[in-house]
C-alpha cells in the first residue's frame, strides 16, 4: 500500500528486470524528498576541544528564492549559528559539510560562502557559544 502511495506521488519508480525482478528507483522528485527528511535530522557533531577558529558564513540569497532564504535562517538557529547581521552567521565548529548540505537542499549553494577565520576581540562570541 505504501510503494501504490509513494508512486503515486511520484516518489519513486517501479520497474522489472529482464529476470523478472522488480526494482525500486527514487525519483528526483523522491531524492528531493528524502534530502528535506534528512534536513529535519541535521546536526553538527561538537568535538571535545574547540580548534579556535570561527566559521563565518555569507549568503546573498535573492528575492525570487526568499523561501530558500528563510528557511536557511530558520535551519541555521536550529543548529546553534549565531546571527551577526542579517545574512552573517558565525559557528565556532567545523561545519562545512552540513552547510554544503543544507546549500543542496535548498538549491543556493551559489548564493553561500563559508569562512574559516581567526576573530580578535572575541570575546562575547566565546561567552555566547560557552567556549
Amino acid at each position: 500500500m505504501a510503494l501504490y502511495y509513494a508512486r503515486k506521488r511520484k516518489l519513486i519508480d517501479i520497474r522489472e528486470d529482464v529476470r523478472g525482478n522488480i526494482l525500486l528507483f527514487l525519483t528526483e522528485r523522491g531524492k528531493k524528498r528524502k534530502l528535506e527528511y534528512d534536513l529535519e535530522n541535521l546536526t553538527i557533531v561538537k568535538p571535545s576541544s574547540w580548534d579556535g577558529k570561527w566559521r563565518l558564513l555569507l549568503f546573498d540569497v535573492p528575492e525570487s528564492m526568499k523561501r530558500a532564504r528563510e528557511a536557511l535562517r530558520e535551519k541555521l538557529k536550529q543548529l546553534g549559528f549565531f546571527q551577526f547581521q542579517k545574512s552573517v552567521w558565525i559557528y565556532p565548529y567545523r561545519c562545512e559539510n552540513e552547510i554544503d548540505f543544507i546549500a543542496e537542499v535548498f538549491s543556493i549553494a551559489s548564493c553561500l560562502t563559508l569562512f574559516t577565520i581567526y576573530i580578535e576581540n572575541d570575546k562575547m562570541l566565546r561567552s555566547y557559544f560557552r567556549l
